[in-house]
């Protein structure tokens, strides 16, 4: 063996359609792997024997979802929409000090968006599609902004 493999949170939403989250989830999983990495998400594998619709059950999950993540050398997020349940788990890979990377839901690196970019050929071309697009980034972006979340060394 040539060394340990980068363990990686996989932070996406569960609630709301479960059943395509949980797929979703599987891919970003994959999509880890095929990068080298380890992927841990506990929300692909606490729901096969704990109940999210029960607060006990979400409550134990989330828990010991923090504790997996306390293994992990990065969080990444996937998408543009942040659950309350995910908002919890990047808190706390910055209370521990974990690097965090964000990526589209079709698992592409997004960098930090920025008022000096001018993406209107792009937004031109795309349509609104990419304007919902931006939309979407921009509100994570002020999410993870408010949440402490910054551009620098070993962050988004």
């Amino acid at each position: 063996m040539t060394g340990l493999k980068k363990r990686v949170y996989i932070c996406s939403p569960l609630s709301g359609n479960i059943k395509h989250n949980m797929l979703m989830a599987a891919e970003y999983c994959k999509f880890a792997a095929e990068q080298g990495c380890i992927p841990y998400a506990p929300h692909v594998y606490f729901p096969s024997f704990m109940d999210d619709n029960d607060p006990e059950q979400r409550a134990l999950g989330l828990s010991e979802g923090q504790l997996w993540l306390r293994m992990c050398s990065e969080l990444w997020i996937f998408g543009s929409v942040i659950s309350a349940g995910m908002k919890g788990e990047i808190e706390a890979a910055m209370r521990i000090d974990i690097p965090i990377r964000l990526f589209t839901s079709d698992v592409n690196p997004v960098p930090v968006l920025s008022a000096q970019v001018d993406y209107s050929p792009l937004s031109r071309r795309l349509g609104g599609m990419f304007d919902k697009f931006l939309s979407d980034m921009a509100e994570t972006e002020t999410i993870l902004k408010d949440l402490g979340v910054t551009n620098g060394e070993n962050r988004l």
